[in-house]
């Protein structure tokens, strides 16, 4: 691929990703995400400038995270692969802060799915770019792990509620639970087509997603990432390992 072509590409990409059109978003998302030969060319760094931010807005102001199968499950999940693809050179460096954040964010807030991508991209992230360029990052981090060890014994009674609820039963009223995917949707698409599209999912009962903060996959996981963050900010050993250790 040229680098003409990589820029028209980018720029065409992004006309799509700022508007509201949640179908031709989705598509896009999906060929971003099959085309990964552009992070190879000299457009990475126009790709980060013009592309990074949309998604990340997709991730944060213009979704919400979901918690049963839709359009907007499947878009917010591609960005996250996107975000998990993207080649950790210099280019990203003016980046990385942001990229970690809304990875945080993505962590506590969504889908068991996304929120394994999340702490992946962390990870890596903290590996590829040594202190101090993530030092502001930690203690949130540190923050949502000793939260999720913490509320361990109201994840599992969630979950094991879960197991056994019987089949067809109502999930709207699940409390934690978000509404189903088309009763939310993009903010900006209208109002009126957010309400036709709930009607015609709220009798669905498939079941619900589980929570990252829930997972039995994410707390594997945390120590690992808990225990690079130490080597490389031991600063943060001393407040941290007491509020961990009952754990």
């Amino acid at each position: 691929m040229s680098s003409s072509e990589a820029a028209e590409m980018i720029s065409t990409w992004a006309n799509v990703l700022r508007g509201q059109d949640m179908a031709a978003i989705l598509e896009t998302v999906q060929e971003i995400r099959s085309r990964v030969e552009i992070f190879q060319t000299s457009q990475y760094s126009n790709f980060l400038h013009t592309i990074f931010p949309l998604l990340k807005d997709l991730l944060t102001t213009r979704t919400i995270p979901q918690f049963s199968d839709g359009d907007i499950t499947k878009c917010r999940h591609l960005v996250m692969e996107i975000l998990n693809r993207l080649p950790n050179s210099e280019p990203l460096r003016n980046y990385v802060v942001d990229l970690v954040s809304t990875c945080i964010r993505v962590l506590a807030e969504d889908n068991e799915d996304n929120a394994l991508i999340a702490l992946r991209v962390i990870f890596d992230q903290h590996k590829a770019y040594r202190p101090p360029s993530l030092e502001s990052q930690v203690p949130g981090f540190l923050d949502i792990v000793t939260n999720i060890y913490k509320n361990l014994p109201i994840s599992l009674k969630s979950i094991f509620a879960e197991c056994y609820k019987p089949a067809g039963t109502n999930m709207s009223g699940m409390e934690g639970v978000a509404p189903p995917l088309d009763a939310v949707g993009i903010m900006d698409i209208a109002t009126d087509n957010a309400q036709a599209q709930s009607s015609s999912s709220s009798s669905s009962t498939a079941k619900p997603l589980l929570r990252g903060t829930e997972s039995f996959k994410i707390l594997s996981e945390c120590p690992l990432i808990v225990m690079l963050l130490f080597q490389l900010y031991p600063r943060f050993i001393k407040n941290n390992i007491p509020a961990m250790m009952p754990l």
